[in-house]
């Protein structure tokens, strides 16, 4: 057997951030082609803020702003994808909505939150939208 390098949990841990980008990036598009047939118009991906994210700005056909956290799960060994909004990434999602919306200058009466699950099943993927996430959980 060969000598393990130094660097190999660098190595490794280089490839799990590369792979868990990866498939947020398949999630969001999964999201996004759902939020687009239901008539939502996107405004924008993966904005960060102070240290938290909002994966996707879209706009109804109303004018209303919606902010969305997806998940996406490739097996149930760790949960289901709605089960891993915790309540400390509910925190930080609600703070950077708040944030963008101040920055701006996005009316607060005119947003509305939500969770997109989407976890990978044998047939496909299985979606959930969940509207009107409360800050308070």
């Amino acid at each position: 057997m060969g000598k393990i390098p130094r660097n190999a949990k660098t190595i490794t841990a280089g490839r799990r951030r590369e792979n868990l980008r990866k498939v947020g990036a398949l999630g969001e598009k999964i999201a996004l082609g759902h939020l687009e047939r239901s008539g939502f118009r996107l405004i924008r991906t993966n904005w960060t803020g102070r240290a938290a994210e909002i994966d996707l700005i879209a706009l109804d056909t109303e004018g209303t702003f919606w902010f969305f956290e997806v998940k996406f799960r490739r097996g149930v060994s760790t949960g289901s994808a709605s089960e891993s909004f915790t309540e400390k990434k509910r925190h930080d999602f609600f703070r950077a909505v708040s944030l963008y919306c101040s920055k701006n200058g996005v009316d607060f009466d005119r947003i509305r939150t939500g969770l997109i699950a989407i976890d990978e099943i044998a047939t496909g993927y299985r979606l959930a939208r969940y509207p009107d996430l409360s800050a308070e959980g």
